[in-house]
């Protein structure tokens, strides 16, 4: 361990980091942990710091790991993963907590890098005056959700967001949740832009906000979402506030599965109520609104189309055998 201008650094290969705060703080408060040799690191004890992580370097946060950025008056932030690094939660923590003003954020990727939430959780806490974020992404960056929790709160009429990716970044979430929680204020489950991308096949998106809107997925620019399963649930004091699915700009929604209110394919609506149930069979009811060049596709399943085929096949071949008949015997 060593001390660099505003970072410590650590060059070891999986090693495990336990108790680290008397000494990080002995030697710079406001000092960041860098962690950017190439190796891979595991985090099984507590820094109580913002951590760094670059250079195609992997740093673990396991079940007894706990990355903790806590500051009273200013902006923080958890963990910064940039180039092609990855960042694995793995029953750990990483959070970050302002008594504001001021604003939090839970994890940022940038570049190529990548984090993945297998379970724990990665939260945002902002008590005072300021926006909370549980993760931000951007370039090509990518996160992962099967397991755990992304949670992200504040208050005093702020804003909160869940999760938040730019440019061409990608959200895959398969299971675990995704909380966004205001009051007063705003809350956004999932906010995409650019060429962004949010595949969900299975999990929770439950944003909550108190006397003002709240919103599950807001997309916007030429981001793309695909659902296939998982529940997006809007909750407020104000219910009439609430919208599960808003599309801007060119913007893109598929959602794939049975039983829809409306007919496949296109939605001609610009808002309403889409029901029916997901290809992983969670039955849904989203409230959504559109601009004129979003678009709302309705996706049969696989399955459901195999029957049609198969059915369509079947009703032929009966009819070919009524009209063979026929023929032999006029």
């Amino acid at each position: 361990m060593r001390l660099r201008g505003n970072c410590i650094i650590f060059n070891c290969i999986t090693c495990n980091i336990v108790g680290l705060a008397v000494a990080l703080l002995a030697q710079s408060a406001h000092a960041s942990v860098l962690f950017n040799d190439g190796q891979s690191h595991s985090v099984n004890g507590t820094i109580q710091n913002d951590i760094l992580v670059q250079n195609k370097t992997t740093v673990s946060v396991n079940t007894k790991g706990w990355i903790r950025a806590v500051t009273g008056s200013v902006n923080i932030l958890a963990a910064r993963v940039q180039d092609t690094s990855k960042l694995t939660v793995a029953g750990g923590s990483v959070t970050s907590s302002t008594s504001g003003p001021g604003n939090s954020t839970g994890a940022t990727a940038s570049n190529s890098s990548t984090i993945s939430l297998l379970d724990g959780k990665i939260q945002s806490t902002t008590s005072g005056p300021g926006n909370s974020l549980g993760v931000s992404l951007a370039n090509t960056s990518k996160l992962s959700i099967s397991g755990g929790y992304i949670s992200s709160s504040t208050s005093e009429g702020a804003t909160t967001t869940g999760v938040r990716a730019a440019d061409s970044a990608t959200i895959t979430m398969t299971d675990g949740q995704i909380l966004a929680t205001t009051s007063p204020g705003l809350a956004y489950g999932v906010m995409l832009f650019g060429n962004s991308t949010f595949e969900m096949s299975g999990g929770q998106l439950r944003p909550f906000g108190a006397h003002q809107s709240t919103y599950g997925i807001v997309a916007n620019d030429n981001a793309f979402v695909r659902l296939t399963g998982g529940n997006v649930e809007t909750l407020s004091e104000y219910i009439a506030g609430n919208i599960d699915l808003v599309f801007n700009g060119s913007s893109r929604l598929e959602i794939v599965g049975r039983n829809f209110n409306y007919p496949s394919g296109l939605i001609a609506a610009r808002s309403g109520t889409i029901t029916g149930i997901l290809a992983d069979n969670q039955p849904f009811a989203y409230v959504f609104q559109r601009s004129s060049s979003a678009t709302i596709t309705l996706v049969p399943e696989p399955s459901a189309i195999i029957l049609l085929t198969v059915g369509a096949v079947l009703l032929a071949s009966t009819q070919l055998g009524r009209a063979v008949r026929r023929c032999h015997n006029p």
